[in-house]
């Protein structure tokens, strides 16, 4: 089993299946071909080049009156060029609302309505 491109799969899937009759597929040929197929999917889905996740934290306790959230490590990019998931809830796990008002590569400041808590992920784009 290998991962393999797009390219690659349609070779085989091609050489080994076709419509003139003249290519046999046993189920061990079948078999084989799935796995690569799978592997190579999965590796797509999985891609560190694809979503590469900078940081995440659960449970941040934040103040309504604001609170800047310093990343543990510099991420070495612009503010704008992560993605920022937040969810932001209250003791009670009821959603808060809120707003970030900055975004650098090594903070953000967040508002929340009440004192609460985030989970947070940076995700590069």
């Amino acid at each position: 089993m290998s991962a393999k491109s797009t390219t690659a799969l349609k070779v085989e899937n091609n050489s080994t299946i076709n419509t003139n009759g003249l290519n046999a597929i046993t189920g061990h040929l079948h078999n084989v071909m799935n796995d690569d197929m799978i592997d190579s999917m999965v590796n797509k889905v999985t891609d560190i080049n694809l979503c590469r996740q900078i940081e995440c934290k659960s449970n941040v306790s934040i103040m309504a009156s604001g609170s800047s959230i310093i990343f543990t490590n510099d991420i070495g990019i612009s503010g704008s060029s992560y993605a920022l998931l937040i969810s932001c809830y209250d003791s009670a796990g009821n959603n808060v609302d809120y707003k970030v008002t900055l975004r650098t590569n090594h903070y953000f400041t967040i508002y929340p309505a009440i004192n609460c808590f985030i989970d947070y992920s940076a995700i590069k784009v």
